[in-house]
């Protein structure tokens, strides 16, 4: 390029420049001169935050009107977040540094931050609070708990809230989700499913004692536990009480029902139709029991099987009582003397019980204690037919079968008179009366306690071991102890204390 035209360009950027820098100066003085007739208190410079958002396109800004010196331009050019491409103005540096104003420092920003969470956090729970379920909220739950509520409230169970920060308290501390788990030793967690939590009091409580315990802990009042210091404590406290740890089962009974089909699916159709009729859902179910009949415990075709089939969380177990009687029946029916003995008893009792007249005779010379039948479905109560005879004179009983023969026609029953008196006049018999009576009064015992309502199984397994120990025992050392007995018996009714001979026939 020639050196005039060189010369020639450098001249034009010059004046360019200069002009410029005229406006530029022009500008200046008009900003200096309109923030002098209009100026901005520093304090309000000053105390704005640094992150107000930027001014809406919509409405004029008051810097147009009151524009800020440049030095504070400047000063917080550091601090300014990026201008919204959707903002359009004249004087965009007035505009965007009085929308920011004066820089706040990290350590101001960090201390509002911390100052400003409980009141973002409090805002939150109240929102949460807006939609809240009476019923999920152990803290608006009436002090008294109707029957009615009671049951509004468990068939919601225990429903627990999600609050992502839980309050902190006058003591600067809150609770912990930590604490829902309980962790066992082998460090295995275990969740507290009783365990709720309200928002309203900002206290927990334990679901079953708040509805069915007593007022006698905070947990299970109206007014909760708050104490998140010593919280770990009370929980293990809580979880070992008897309060909390008695949930003993209750039963309630529906009723009869008459069937005309015993087979295993009429049957179980009958079952779940009545529990349809009762508002009982079979897959609440967690267990069946029935005695030991074909139709109901068949692991094919049963009833136990059929609900299964439903509802694989009832699990079947046998009648306890029943099982118990079949062993007993099946013991007694292995023994010949067992089973004649028994066969006696009934003998005697039918004989009296024929009619009228003849249970007058027997209660005008046995007073102390009437004849018992024998029952055939539960042994342990033959306890009874034993003790009928075995605590009062058999030479009453023998008196009062003489005299039945004596004011009888029936030949038959005057021979069912002669043969009866004859048997329990022996000292065979006497011996028996003694054995069973010690082996059924322990029976009954176990019978009874299966079939209390207080009934535990580590209770009955005890009872069991210790009847089995004093079988052995009995077997060892019993038979010698009864034979006593037995002589002190014969001895008051005047009964030969010979056992008789078995006289083995000649082949």
């Amino acid at each position: 390029m020639p050196v005039e035209n060189m010369s020639q360009v450098v001249q034009k950027g010059n004046e360019l420049s200069k002009e410029s820098s005229d406006d530029q100066e022009t500008s200046r003085k008009h900003l200096l001169t309109e923030s002098e007739s209009n100026p901005v208190p520093a304090e309000n410079i000053s105390a704005t935050s640094s992150w107000l958002p930027p001014p809406s396109s919509s409405k004029k800004s008051e810097s147009e009107s009151n524009p800020v010196p440049a030095e504070n331009i400047s000063a917080t050019s550091s601090w300014l977040p990026p201008p919204s491409s959707s903002k359009k103005s004249e004087n965009d540096e007035s505009t965007t540094s009085l929308s920011l104003k004066s820089p706040v420092p990290p350590s101001t920003l960090s201390s509002q931050q911390h100052e400003s969470e409980p009141e973002s956090m409090s805002t939150s729970m109240t929102a949460g609070m807006e939609n809240l379920n009476p019923q999920n909220d152990p803290g608006l739950w009436p002090t008294t708990i109707t029957d009615v509520d009671r049951t509004e409230i468990v068939l919601e169970g225990p429903i627990r809230v999600k609050v992502d920060l839980f309050p902190v308290n006058d003591n600067g501390r809150r609770f912990s989700e930590y604490h829902y788990n309980k962790i066992l030793v082998n460090g295995e967690k275990l969740d507290r499913r009783w365990m709720i939590y309200s928002q309203t009091k900002d206290a927990i409580y334990c679901f079953p004692c708040r509805i069915f315990g007593l007022e006698n802990t905070k947990i299970g009042s109206s007014e909760g536990v708050c104490d998140w210091k010593h919280l770990g404590d009370y929980l293990k406290s809580h979880e070992s009480s008897r309060q909390h740890k008695d949930s003993e089962i209750e039963e309630h009974f529906i009723g009869f029902l008459a069937v005309e089909k015993t087979t295993a699916e009429s049957l179980t159709n009958y079952i779940i139709a009545e529990l349809e009729q009762s508002g009982i859902s079979l897959q609440n179910c967690r267990g069946q029991g029935y005695d030991n009949g074909a139709n109901m415990r068949s692991e094919k075709s049963g009833v136990q099987k059929r609900i299964l089939d439903i509802n694989p969380l009832a699990y079947f177990l046998p009648c306890g009582s029943h099982s118990w009687n079949l062993i007993l029946g099946d013991a007694a029916s292995s023994c010949v003397q067992a089973k004649s003995f028994f066969g006696l008893l009934q003998r005697l009792y039918t004989l009296f019980a024929g009619s009228s007249q003849r249970w007058a005779i027997s209660n005008a010379h046995v007073k102390s204690l009437s004849l018992k039948p024998l029952s055939e479905t539960r042994w342990e109560c033959r306890v009874a037919s034993v003790k009928a005879v075995k605590y009062q004179l058999i030479s009453d009983i023998s008196d009062a079968l003489k005299d039945l023969a004596e004011n009888t026609t029936d030949c038959q029953s005057v021979s069912e008179c002669h043969s009866i008196e004859k048997e329990i006049t022996t000292y065979e018999f006497v011996v028996s009366l003694v054995i069973w009576y010690d082996i059924l009064t322990k029976i009954n015992v176990i019978s009874k306690m299966w079939q209390s309502e207080n009934m535990h199984l580590d209770v009955a397994i005890q009872h069991l071991d210790a009847f089995t120990n004093w079988l052995d025992n009995y077997r060892e050392n019993g038979f010698q102890s009864s034979l006593v007995t037995a002589r002190e018996i014969a001895e008051e009714n005047d009964i030969d204390r010979q056992f008789r001979r078995i006289h083995k026939l000649a082949r």
